[in-house]
């Protein structure tokens, strides 16, 4: 209580001989005393303390006594704690009703007495104290007011032994409809069902402390409420807090509704857990699958499922488990007799209040007869479409579905009279709804050739129930309005509503469609043409290169062979220019023989079919390297580092390995320190192989020659060679699917890169 809390006694007076006397007169327990010399020392302190008690001096320098009451009672905080003021008691009783205006409680007159001053502010100490208790107390029930009037709960007392209302709060109005002063006085069991009314009466007998139950509670309109009573009972007295549970109440009653309907369903529901355990089986369950509650009970889902759908049926389960929803998925189950149904699964994963997961709810038809009945699905599918045409006496629903459909969509009865007219059909010939209703389709999207075909044919429908057009996708020419033709992609379906025949037809404009496929038409055979003369040409070119290349060799030979007999028997009748130029001679024959031999090879790989087999690409290049030393000698530092295996053509792979390699050393003989390097690396999901030398390289600018029939970018002075073993390698990794480049700098080396397909 605020009563027994320390107190704080600010005194004001600009003497300090005063304040000691004061402070020694008042001072016992549980007070607290401030000094302030001045009026601004004063105010500093009611402003940054809680003070209960000030005894302010008027008579001081500066700002007197007066002022400063005058500025403690305009803060709103400040301007109830009790000042008394102390004046001279002859020369200041002037000031006395000065004192009272600016909010003082009392004086204490000079020379202080000291029974006087000890009473007086004694009983000013304790009036505030209460007035300030008081007050607390008044703000905390005016929040438990606020609480209780503002609850949505109803809060009430009643007495026990009538159980009449004493007290409410608002939230009867809102739970009942009735006012506080309605029911106020009456008793709870006017406004309690009969059935309910001996469980409250023996609850008032048996005089518990705390008890709870709920009730059924009439409200004004006579509408049942369910109401759960939290009672407190002190003195006969009942402090009762009510709680509106109606639309829980409403939830169990659907639960349990739900529980029924799931139970005596013919459908089979059932539950089982993370483990495939079956805890929930309904009738219908049992009646499908033969097993009993008891006997499902405890068996697994796994005891239904075929042996051979086990496995999908444990992925289907996964998804189900990780958030998955099925909803009929058509599979199959075995019944307790062992025979084979058709079932479809609906299945949805269950989880408690916190997320965590608790089980499967699974839902399976048996379609077993269904999937035989297929006649019954076609007559289905009949009475669908007689549907379908009935929707036309439903105007607003016809024209919904006419607006949305995204063709033509034309409805002509037996006499051929347009009588319905979607707004595409609008967009496609031209005619307005308006316009074209009711009028012969023959003598408006028709073209004239085919308008008596057209009357003809529909005549024959209608007499022999046969035509050639209707049932299935057909492509004829049809009319605008503006008189011109477009091809158009038409299907035609009779129906008989009300013994009448109908005709739906669904038109699209595919003249689009038509001109693409006759371009695509035209370039195709271009592009066979195309390909034929490519084929007709290289095979002529590949003959003409080998009858060349073997033409070639006769009057080659005969040079060679002439210049070789001239060497051996007139070799003494020549002079050193006349021995130069014969050696010329026997060079170039030579190296024509070579020139003519890369050719033939050149032109026999368009023939050769690729053999592929598995190629140890190390042993490969270990053989290579091998054949290459015992054919010339190379200072070349070759270095080899781990190849994955090839899948090519062993013979071919070892032309293009031999290639490269041959010439980088070549083209890097003239280095100081020549160093080749073999490897290969993976990139974009590719196995790049590469030889690479520190020899002349090339110049960028230059790269598109490299593999060019006797495209050279080095003199045969500089570097012997024929300018054709690169395009032998081009074409070799180019049969394989693969491709080939290189990359270079002048003076600095070569690099040649190529990929084959991993299978």
């Amino acid at each position: 209580m605020l009563l027994n809390k320390k107190v704080n006694i600010l005194i004001v007076d600009d003497k300090a001989g005063n304040l000691l006397v004061l402070e020694q007169l008042l001072s016992m327990p549980g007070r607290g005393f401030i000094r302030a010399a001045n009026g601004r020392e004063a105010l500093k302190v009611v402003l940054n303390k809680e003070v209960d008690l000030i005894i302010l001096d008027v008579q001081m320098p500066g700002m007197d006594g007066f002022e400063v009451a005058q500025m403690i009672k305009t803060n709103k905080r400040t301007r109830d704690v009790p000042i008394i003021f102390v004046s001279a008691e002859k020369t200041e009783r002037q000031f006395v009703m000065k004192g009272y205006e600016e909010g003082g409680i009392d004086y204490l007159y000079k020379p202080l007495d000291p029974e006087i001053t000890k009473v007086k502010v004694d009983v000013l100490l304790q009036l505030y104290l209460q007035k300030k208790e008081l007050t607390e107390k008044n703000k905390y029930l005016e929040k438990y007011a606020l609480l209780i009037n503002n609850s949505a709960d109803l809060i009430c007392i009643l007495s026990a032994d009538g159980l009449k209302f004493e007290e409410l709060n608002n939230a009867v109005t809102e739970v009942l409809g009735y006012t506080i002063n309605e029911m106020k006085g009456t008793s709870l069991l006017y406004y309690i069902p009969e059935e309910d009314r001996l469980k409250v009466q023996k609850l008032c007998k048996e005089n518990k402390e705390k008890f709870s139950f709920e009730t059924r509670v009439y409200n004004k309109s006579r509408g049942i409420k369910w109401l759960n009573w939290n009672i407190v009972n002190k003195n006969r007295w009942w402090f009762a807090n009510a709680r509106d549970i109606t639309d829980i109440k409403e939830v169990e009653e659907i639960k349990n509704y739900l529980a029924t309907v799931v139970k005596q369903s013919n459908e089979a529901i059932y539950l089982h857990n993370p483990d495939g355990r079956i805890i929930s089986w309904n009738d219908g369950a049992e009646r499908i699958y033969g097993f009993s509650e008891a006997e499902a009970l405890n068996m697994k889902i796994w005891n239904i499922v075929p042996e051979y759908l086990l496995a999908e049926t444990q992925e289907v389960v996964n998804h189900i488990f990780e958030g998955a929803e099925i909803q009929s998925l058509q599979t199959k189950r075995i019944t307790k007799r062992g025979k084979i149904i058709d079932v479809l699964f609906s299945a949805s994963v269950m989880v408690d209040a916190n997320n965590n997961l608790k089980s499967i709810a699974i839902t399976e038809i048996d379609i077993t007869e269904q999937k035989q009945a297929d006649e019954k699905i076609k007559q289905l599918n009949t009475d669908l479409q007689k549907n379908l045409l009935q929707l036309k006496e439903k105007e607003e629903q016809v024209q919904t579905i006419f607006r949305n459909a995204p063709d033509a969509v034309i409805l002509i009865d037996e006499d051929g009279k347009i009588v319905n007219w979607n707004p595409k059909a609008e967009s496609i010939f031209g005619w307005t709804s308006d316009e074209i209703m009711g009028s012969f389709l023959h003598e408006t999207i028709i073209p004239k050739r085919f308008r008596a075909a057209h009357e003809n044919g529909l005549k024959h429908f209608l007499k022999t129930g046969e035509g050639q057009v209707l049932n299935k996708p057909v492509e004829l020419p049809a009319l605008r309005k503006d008189n011109t033709e477009f091809t158009a992609g038409i299907s035609i379906s009779p129906t008989i509503v009300k013994g009448k025949y109908y005709f739906i037809g669904f038109i699209s404009d595919i003249t689009y469609r038509k001109e693409a496929e006759s371009e695509i038409k035209q370039k195709n055979e271009l592009l066979e043409n195309a390909v034929t003369q490519l084929n007709q040409v290289n095979k002529e070119l590949e003959s003409f290169s080998y009858s060349v290349s073997h033409d070639l060799r006769a009057p080659l030979r005969a040079l060679s062979g002439f210049s070789q007999i001239l060497e051996e028997e007139f070799t003494n009748l020549m002079n050193d220019e006349a021995r130069r130029l014969l050696s010329k001679i026997q060079h170039n024959a030579q190296r024509m023989g070579t020139l003519i031999d890369d050719l033939l090879a050149f032109s026999k790989l368009g023939k050769k079919e690729v053999q592929k087999s598995l190629v140890n690409m190390e042993e490969m290049i270990i053989e290579i390297l091998a054949d290459i030393e015992s054919n010339a000698c190379h200072l070349s530092a070759i270095t080899v580092n781990q190849l994955p295996a090839a899948y090519a053509d062993p013979s071919l792979l070892r032309q293009v390995l031999t290639n490269l390699i041959s010439n980088a050393i070549k083209y890097s003989s003239k280095a100081v320190s020549p160093k080749i390097i073999i490897g290969a690396f993976d990139e974009n999901n590719e196995c790049i192989y590469y030889v690479q030398d520190n020899g002349v390289g090339f110049s960028m600018e230059y790269a598109n020659k490299l593999f060019g029939v006797f495209q050279r970018l080095h003199s045969n002075e500089e570097f012997e060679g024929t300018g054709v073993g690169l395009a032998i390698v081009q074409r070799i990794v180019t049969k394989h699917g693969g491709h080939i480049w290189a990359k270079g700098e002048q003076g600095a080396g070569a690099t040649f890169y190529f990929t084959l397909p991993r299978s």
